[in-house]
Parts: structure tokens; C-alpha cells; sequence
């Protein structure tokens, strides 16, 4: 072994960097392979979650932490309110695999506009978002004919979301985040609220009084991250559209025309 002292004063960092990055492709390989199982076992109609053989070193869901601020502070949604959704472009590399399994519906793609929204929503729970997707994708797949297939699609959906890094959920959360004095931070909720009703609501009876009885029951962000997930189920157009570059991009490659 090499002595710190004895190489230029950037090694460290050089040896740090290549570290994170032998960690991530060998995240990425392992990942491929459960992948590779799940949809197998999709093809068969049999994959169960529960019952995921052994892999060497497989890695284990990431725990996600909460968005914090500095003591005497307390998070709010960042105004303007403002939900974008890439669609289910995080599941283009699973449907260019397995394409007869792939499903553009509606119902479908408003389970993945639901969950990105979700991620975006100060003092949200990742986990707490996935399974509201699983749950989302389930309930969709109870409708159709050939249910058990759909089933068994969107379980492996759902484990390749409850596999994904914290790093994105983290940053969505920093982005949508403000932190306020606890004092202001009731008044911070009711203003986020008040202006989410009046650019989607449109013009409802009793507006005030309902986001007044709103507010008396959404006291913390937690409380306050369930009442916008139900609002956007609500207002699913609070949701904008908006294009996946990197999606694209890696649907291009698969095609070759990269």
C-alpha cells in the first residue's frame, strides 16, 4: 500500500472519485441482474417479490432520510407550487426488454405523475411515495382482463422504484423545500394551500372555509405532504408534462441511433 503523504496532494480525491465509481458500477451490475430475473420471472407470470432468490451481495432498498433544516427552523413547500412529471420514463430500460409488457395507458402513466409529484412534495417519505405507486399500479391491473400478467408487470415496477438511489428523491426535496421560522410556518402552509386552490380549484363554493378546515388538521409537513398527495389526485392537471432528456437519450442508444 501506497503511503498518502508520499503522492500529490489530489490523490486522495483521485482515489475517492474512482471509489464512488467502482461503487456505482458494481450497484449497476447487480441491479441488472435482478432485473434480469424479475422480468424472466414476469414472462412466466410468477414473480413474487417476497420470494427473490439469494445473489451475492445484493443490494439492499436504500433508506431515504427526511428533509431537515437548522434548529428553529421548519420546512415548507417552496412557492410557487410547482409539480412536473417525465411520465414513466424511469421504466423505458425495463420496456425496451421486455416490450410486449409495455403499457402507455392513462391510468398507468397517472400512477408514475402521481409518484413524481409525490417525490416533489416537501416532507414526503420515498417509501411512503412507492408504495402509494404500487398501490396506484395494482389497483389499475384489478380493472383489466388479464390482470395477473399486469400484476406481475407492475410488481417488477415497483421494485425497480423502491431500488432507486436516494440522490434524486434528496434533490427534488432540497429543490421544493424552504425553511421558515417555526412560527411562520403555519402561515407558510396555509399561503402554499391557498395558492394551489386558486390556480387548480378553479372556482369552488366556500373556498376559504374549506382551506381554512384544511389547515386546522395539517399542523406539521408530514401532515402537510399526505394533504397535496390527495389534492393532486385530486387536480392531476397541478401536474405539468415535461420531457425526460436522459430518457431519450438512452431510448435513442438502444435503437442505435446514437
Amino acid at each position: 500500500h501506497l503511503k498518502l503523504e508520499t503522492l500529490p496532494s489530489n490523490t486522495n480525491f483521485i482515489s475517492i472519485d474512482l471509489k464512488d465509481t467502482v461503487e456505482k458500477m458494481k450497484m449497476a451490475i447487480l441491479f441488472h441482474g435482478i432485473i434480469c430475473y424479475i422480468v424472466a420471472s414476469v414472462a412466466n407470470a410468477n414473480y413474487d417479490e417476497n420470494n427473490i432468490p439469494d445473489i451475492p451481495d445484493m443490494p439492499k432498498p436504500p433508506v431515504c432520510t427526511a428533509f431537515q433544516c437548522s434548529e428553529g427552523l421548519e420546512p415548507v413547500q417552496r412557492l410557487p407550487v410547482k409539480f412536473t412529471s417525465t411520465g414513466c420514463s424511469h421504466m423505458s430500460a425495463m420496456m425496451a426488454i421486455n416490450k410486449e409488457n409495455k403499457d402507455d395507458s392513462p391510468e398507468k402513466i397517472a400512477c408514475c405523475d402521481r409518484k413524481n409529484a409525490c417525490y416533489q412534495t416537501c416532507g414526503s417519505n420515498k417509501d411512503v411515495c412507492d408504495a402509494q405507486f404500487k398501490k396506484c399500479n395494482m389497483d389499475y391491473c384489478s380493472t383489466l382482463s388479464k390482470k395477473i400478467k399486469c400484476q406481475s408487470s407492475m410488481q417488477l415496477s415497483a421494485m425497480m422504484v423502491k431500488m432507486s438511489p436516494c440522490e434524486a428523491f434528496d434533490d427534488l426535496q432540497k429543490e421544493n423545500c424552504q425553511c421558515v421560522p417555526k412560527e411562520k410556518a403555519q402561515d407558510a402552509r396555509e399561503q402554499a394551500i391557498a395558492t394551489f386552490y386558486d390556480k387548480y380549484a378553479g372556482d369552488i363554493e366556500n373556498k376559504q372555509e374549506k382551506i381554512m378546515m384544511l389547515m386546522a388538521k395539517t399542523t406539521t409537513t408530514g401532515k402537510m405532504a399526505s394533504l397535496y398527495s390527495g389534492l393532486v389526485e385530486k387536480y392531476p392537471s397541478a401536474i405539468e408534462q415535461v420531457p425526460d432528456e436522459h430518457a431519450i437519450m438512452m431510448q435513442n442508444l438502444m435503437k442505435g441511433e446514437l
